[in-house]
């Protein structure tokens, strides 16, 4: 469901832009723009969602490599998380249009599940191929009293 969301939210950004948007959106490619996202902006924001996390009582941010979880790095990319900002915005945008249930394919730590929650979804159900991930993910939820369905299994 989020993956959908934000791949409707993508294809729309890349269609619907005018002369104007497309100027910036090629000035974000450029080499001193991608430099000022990877050493300061990203790290405010991970900074940002960090103390997010503080306030729930929860670690939810960060990067895990594949290895570290005892798990073939050729299988897939890392564990990474999606902002705050971004999940409560695709979740809001999926409430109003009815929906009230969500599976996160990859739960990992469990972010998406917390603000799904917050948001007002009722059925959470989460799946992850790391029991370690969906470990994590129990705590996380059972801190903040959420009650939600996961499941450690592989996609086949």
């Amino acid at each position: 469901m989020v993956l959908v969301c934000l791949q409707r939210a993508i294809q729309l950004g890349t269609t619907q832009r005018n002369e104007g948007e497309n100027m910036l959106w090629n000035l974000g490619k450029t080499y001193p723009f991608q430099v000022f996202r990877h050493r300061i902006y990203l790290p405010i924001l991970s900074l940002i969602d960090r103390f997010k996390d503080f306030l729930r009582g929860i670690k939810t941010e960060g990067l895990i490599e594949l290895d570290e979880l005892g798990i073939d790095p050729s299988l897939g990319a890392r564990y990474e998380t999606t902002s705050y900002k971004t999940l409560n915005h695709v979740l809001k945008i999926a409430k109003k249009k009815g929906f009230d249930s969500i599976i996160d394919i990859g739960c990992g730590n469990g972010r998406s599940l917390v603000v799904a929650n917050e948001v007002g979804f009722t059925n959470l159900f989460g799946v992850d191929i790391s029991s370690d991930l969906i470990a994590i993910c129990e705590q996380n939820l059972k801190k903040l009293g959420i009650s939600a369905h996961l499941k450690a299994c592989d996609v086949s």
